[in-house]
């Protein structure tokens, strides 16, 4: 199994930090009428950046940078920011990676629709909140961030989006619980789950398992109804099999952590083995998913809202009390 060089990685870190210097230049994005249809219109970073002609490249990229100046903020005229670019657009594996992309995504009019649509439910929930500009990049398979929010600029990096199976993620070694989630169909849900995090104003005090939970659960929620329609396991990145294993296992779930007295634990390790990712959850059989505090947490959410159906999206991400909300949402699994 082929794994990401040092030297690879070093070169797609230096790239990151070429761009870093134009955050903040995002293009400012006027707040529409409820009545104007959103129009995504994506920006493919990638494609521009391997299309450059490298004979000429500072010209070219001095060329990118109006329609890119998020990406290339870095002074152009220091041939050691150049360089970097160049060894990053000659570097055969992520010119592999690029092509393989291609194939996947010969065109981005099915994604600009969905993501229409997205925008269209972000506005109706959060009519204040500035319309992202979209950019697909090639991170060079950095799979810790596939989709960021940045300023008012919505990052996605398309290489980590290619199908479970791309023989890319096998190469370096990518875990099979994250290749789960590298799919077309996840780009949806991870764009809403980081919009609605951007619309936190409050965060919840407390740093105990339960506070956690149901912070991890309200996003979950906010990002269910701003893709209505959307399967359930999609929106919290679990398989069909695993989603079905915490449906049918919530009420045993649930009574484990009661019973243990974990609920309002702060201990590290108690709160990493519920909230943090993996391929299972340790104590529970390995056809149990990792994060299960994610899913109970929603679950509490969902017992909430449904509980006090007034309570508008906006109100939910304000709420900053979890031991007052787990009381007032009733919750009990059946």
């Amino acid at each position: 199994m082929k794994h990401i060089s040092l030297h690879r990685l070093l070169k797609v870190l230096l790239m990151i930090l070429i761009l870093l210097p134009a955050c903040g230049q995002a293009d400012e994005h006027g707040r529409k009428r409820r009545s104007d249809p959103t129009k995504v219109e994506i920006r493919d970073y990638g494609k521009a950046l391997f299309s450059v002609d490298t004979s000429d490249l500072q010209a070219e990229l001095k060329r990118l940078k109006h329609d890119y100046a998020f990406f290339l903020g870095a002074d152009l005229d220091n041939p050691y920011n150049i360089l970097q670019v160049r060894d990053f657009v000659q570097d055969p594996f992520l010119r592999d990676i690029y092509a393989s992309v291609r194939e996947v995504y010969p065109d981005y009019d099915d994604l600009e629709k969905k993501l229409s649509k997205l925008f269209d439910a972000f506005h109706e929930h959060f009519p204040d909140a500035r319309l992202p500009q979209v950019y697909t990049y090639i991170s060079g398979l950095h799979y810790e961030a596939p989709v960021n929010l940045v300023d008012s600029v919505l990052l996605i990096a398309i290489d980590l989006f290619m199908g479970e199976d791309a023989l890319f993620y096998k190469r370096i070694g990518m875990p099979r619980f994250i290749a789960q989630r590298c799919t077309p169909d996840h780009v949806l849900p991870l764009s809403a789950s980081v919009l609605s995090y951007s619309q936190v104003q409050q965060p919840i005090q407390g740093e105990d398992l339960i506070s956690l939970m149901i912070n991890q659960g309200r996003l979950l929620y906010v990002a269910s109804r701003l893709l209505p329609g959307t399967p359930e396991h999609l929106i919290i990145g679990y398989t069909p099999a695993q989603f079905q294993w915490c449906v049918s296992n919530q009420e045993k779930t649930w009574a484990f952590l009661v019973d243990k007295d974990l609920l309002f634990s702060t201990d590290v390790a108690v709160i990493g083995k519920f909230m943090r990712d993996g391929p299972f959850t340790v104590s529970f059989p390995e056809e149990s998913p990792a994060r299960l505090g994610w899913w109970i947490g929603w679950k509490i959410v969902q017992a909430y809202m449904q509980k006090h159906p007034q309570t508008s999206i906006q109100e939910l991400l304000n709420i900053t009390d979890a031991h007052a909300f787990l009381q007032a949402s009733s919750y009990k699994p059946r």
